[in-house]
């Protein structure tokens, strides 16, 4: 067991931070039906982001969660806060 940042993975991209868990959109994670997103070379981890707008299909990608994702978050107006997370 480990403590991990949560960063948005465009930001690990440009200014990758070892072993952090990359955040990425339930669009960007859903668009990939299942096939699996390219995460940034720095993690081998994700986080699934939702702000609310997503659709239906969307949300129904979640069944199909990859093996890698660790949690979820919910955007805020503020940034996101991580409700929910489990591994395994």
């Amino acid at each position: 067991m480990g403590i991990h940042p949560l960063v948005p993975a465009e930001t690990l991209r440009s200014t990758p931070l070892d072993n952090a868990v990359a955040l990425l959109p339930l669009a960007a994670v859903a668009s990939a039906n299942g096939a699996g997103v390219e995460l940034p070379s720095c993690s081998t981890r994700m986080a699934v982001t939702v702000d609310g707008t997503e659709s239906d299909e969307q949300i129904a990608a979640l069944k199909v969660r990859p093996n890698h994702c660790v949690g979820f978050a919910l955007g805020a107006g503020l940034g996101a806060k991580v409700v929910r997370a489990s591994q395994g």
